[in-house]
């Protein structure tokens, strides 16, 4: 950092009352802090790469495949290059750090291709879909076939009283007329032998149109 960065960084520091940025090289993975302070204020030269705790590191920066930068004010300093894929899909992620005197961007990103997505499961899963709307169908076929067979034996049943409607009032209507003949016979025969002197003859033959 020049004398200038840093009084004008130790100035800020003062009126903020905290550390300030005096120089930023994220290229080469430093930069400058400034603590402005009375009597004497203080210039720290930190190394970036040297400050991260790689040891606790939760993933390894050699084979994971997301990369994570640090950036700011259009520079950045990588910390894994991650894999980067041709196609596929790309995820991406900034939070900024809490520090207010060192606001730095951390940025993730992640390139899925094609063959990193789990084929085998999304198979299962379009065959399993494919079953259950296979399954479905043939349970709405089923149920309409159902239905449809309730309704024709309902339709039957109805047909089947109808019929016997009509052969009831059929055999009503051929039954009556035999008896009707039968009655008026008989009564005129009852009549014809009620007469005084009676009339056998014909009472007779009243009664055998009876019979007949």
């Amino acid at each position: 950092a020049t004398p200038a960065a840093l009084a004008a960084a130790e100035a800020r520091s003062r009126s903020q009352h905290r550390a300030d940025l005096a120089s930023l090289d994220l290229a080469h993975g430093r930069y400058v802090l400034v603590i402005g302070a009375t009597p004497f204020s203080y210039a720290l030269d930190i190394d970036l790469a040297g400050s991260v705790p790689w040891r606790d590191w939760p993933m390894n920066p050699q084979v994971s495949p997301v990369r994570l930068s640090l950036q700011r004010d259009g520079q950045q300093l990588v910390l894994q290059p991650g894999r980067p894929t041709a196609g596929g899909w790309r995820f991406g992620l900034t939070k900024p750090l809490a520090s207010p005197s060192q606001p730095f961007d951390l940025v993730a990103e992640r390139q899925v291709g094609w063959g990193e997505l789990p084929w085998r499961g999304i198979g299962a899963w379009a065959v399993a879909t494919a079953l259950l709307l296979a399954g479905l169908w043939m349970a709405q076929r089923q149920r309409i076939a159902r239905r449809r067979a309730e309704e024709l034996l309902r339709l039957g049943q109805v047909a089947r009283l109808n019929a016997l409607g009509e052969l009831s009032a059929g055999l009503a209507h051929e039954l009556n007329q035999p008896l009707t003949a039968v009655l008026a016979n008989a009564q005129a025969a009852r009549r014809l032998l009620d007469d005084e002197p009676p009339d056998l003859a014909t009472a007779r033959d009243a009664m055998g149109q009876a019979v007949e």
